[in-house]
């Protein structure tokens, strides 16, 4: 695998230290691409394309491979503070792809190392698998994946099991109470509203939707904006939530008790509302503006901004309303589908319900031989060794990475 990340952070590291005319790129490119070929690995054809810098001139690189003769010529012009620029940047780029090529396992989150041992099983979760989601602050995840090994082969169904279960999390405006997240193949997801247990009342975003459960349904959401900060609404200076939405302060009234909101996405608009702030003695339903969306067959909230208080700059100028913002919540309105029976590559979902997910390797058989990789489900890869001796003694060894 070739080290792009390394590659994007050499080359903008070039363009941020040294800053080059058209036609210059070029010269000062011949670090990483000299940094490249003492590894003995060639720059790929499309390059310039995965980092954005189609002005680079490849063909004038390939004519001027040897930086000695390159140093020689500057130092002669009397360019010795660029050649001391020059060398210094030689080095931080050949440190950069020395650091990614000569262990590729740097730039992955790898498992732990296994053993091809018959009837062995391994299990990894989410404390000691970097590859699976993982809120520390919270200590939230439950990503697990076990290995079976049976003749040299993990064998179907049971050779690859994947599980994770929902956990309850609290918003970050506490108000309005707690929602379920579940990683899956190592992103964190939302997984539904919570009612609430014991003596906890549901919160309003779960009363306001229809389907405050989309897993229970087999489909995935991401949490998009979960913030409790405090921020400021004005006509002027709307609030900007992600994938092009905005909320919009049309009016408020003269006792700051009412305030008009309009939602809009992309420029169009698609909700108003009249809502009441905390400040004016309304609960927290009321004092929040929702947005539902349709999520399968039944609408959830998708957007939620919870509005602290509200006031007038002029009195005689409704429009001139500032609002003060303490919550915001927002969900991805496209889904993703884990419906059972869907397949990711050698994986697939057995069962899916409200509380969790659960995959197995059915009707695909894994067999484990030398220096293979072998991909397991979307991101996710298995690597065996290239040992000289393989036996009992010595049996293949193997890992899991996420790349």
């Amino acid at each position: 695998m070739y080290p792009r990340a390394a590659l994007e952070a050499v080359m903008k590291m070039h363009l941020r230290l040294l800053p080059c005319r058209s036609g210059q790129i070029s010269f000062w490119m011949l670090p990483t691409y000299n940094a490249l070929r003492a590894l003995g690995h060639e720059p790929p054809e499309q390059f310039e394309m995965q980092v954005g810098l189609n002005s680079v001139d490849w063909h004038f690189i390939h004519q001027h491979v040897f930086i000695p003769s390159i140093a020689r010529k500057v130092v002669n012009e009397g360019r010795a503070d660029e050649m001391s620029c020059m060398m210094k940047i030689y080095l931080l780029a050949l440190l950069a792809i020395l650091m990614a090529s000569a262990a590729d396992d740097e730039m992955r989150d790898r498992g732990v190392v296994m053993e091809a041992v018959d009837n062995s099983t391994s299990v990894m979760d989410s404390l000691n698998f970097s590859g699976f989601y993982y809120d520390l602050d919270d200590g939230l995840g439950t990503e697990r994946i076990s290995i079976t090994v049976k003749e040299g082969c993990l064998c179907d169904p049971d050779g690859v099991i994947y599980d994770s279960i929902r956990q309850e999390k609290a918003f970050d405006f506490e108000d309005w109470g707690m929602y379920y997240v579940i990683g899956f193949l190592g992103e964190g997801y939302f997984a539904g509203y919570s009612g609430g247990t014991g003596d906890d009342a549901p919160g309003c975003l779960y009363d306001e939707s229809p389907n405050p459960e989309p897993l229970a349904d087999e489909m995935l959401l991401k949490v998009l904006i979960d913030d409790d900060s405090e921020h400021q609404l004005s006509s002027g200076s709307p609030l900007d939530l992600e994938d092009g939405y905005q909320l919009h302060l049309r009016s408020v009234d003269v006792n700051g008790e009412k305030v008009s909101l309009e939602l809009r996405k992309d420029g169009g608009t698609l909700d108003s509302k009249v809502i009441s702030p905390s400040s004016s003695g309304s609960d927290t339903g009321s004092a929040t503006y929702i947005y539902k969306r349709f999520v399968g067959g039944e609408e959830i909230v998708i957007v939620a901004v919870h509005f602290k208080s509200a006031f007038l700059g002029d009195e005689k100028d409704p429009k001139s309303g500032i609002a003060s913002i303490d919550g915001v919540f927002q969900l991805s309105d496209m889904p993703k589908d884990v419906e059972e029976q869907a397949q990711f590559d050698k994986m697939r979902v057995v069962s899916v319900d409200a509380t969790g997910i659960l995959m197995r390797n059915e009707d695909d058989n894994i067999t484990l031989s030398r220096n293979d990789e072998i991909k397991l489900m979307d991101r996710y890869y298995i690597r065996t060794s290239d040992q000289e001796m393989v036996d009992s003694e010595n049996p293949l060894r193997f890992y899991i990475y996420r790349a």
